[in-house]
């Protein structure tokens, strides 16, 4: 049984992903709806607005198998600015937030970058997010990333 001393586990992970797409592009391909395009799997259900729907104060759901179902919040939605922010919590597992920033690089690239700082919201939560001395490779969620993106730019013959 968990106590009040058990530790709750905390990470920070941040990636970068360089893009073959102007930042127009780009920018539609973090939020709930563009991420259904290069992420296997990922299945939003749109709670309000609830029809698909970019901005802030957009509420929508996903669910992991094996670990639950996710309540997301769209806290920042500013293109001009190339930014993103969501927060999502995971009921006695784990909450999270995601900030994405895109820069262009030159007319035809962009950078994104992401930071991911994410808690064990629940004694005993420890898988979901692993200590850092047990993470070899802090960047193996960024490499997915970027496998996923550029199997979509592939897709759209980019």
């Amino acid at each position: 049984m968990a106590t009040d001393t058990d530790e709750r586990v905390h990470v920070e992970r941040t990636g970068v992903v360089a893009m073959d797409l102007p930042l127009a592009e780009a920018f539609p391909l973090f939020n709930a709806e563009g991420e259904r395009r290069w992420v296997a799997g990922w299945d939003p259900s749109h709670v309000h607005p609830n029809e698909p729907s970019a901005g802030e104060g957009v509420i929508f759901r996903t669910t992991n198998k094996g670990v639950g179902t996710a309540t997301w919040i769209q806290t920042r939605h500013d293109p001009a600015a190339g930014a993103a922010s969501f927060v999502y919590l995971v009921p006695d597992h784990q909450a999270a937030m995601v900030d994405v920033h895109l820069n262009p690089k030159g007319e035809a690239r962009s950078r994104a970058s992401a930071r991911l700082p994410t808690s064990a919201a629940a004694f005993g939560a420890h898988h979901v997010a692993h200590r850092p001395r047990d993470v070899r490779d802090e960047g193996r969620s960024g490499h997915r990333v970027v496998r996923h993106l550029r199997e979509h730019l592939v897709q759209r013959g980019r």
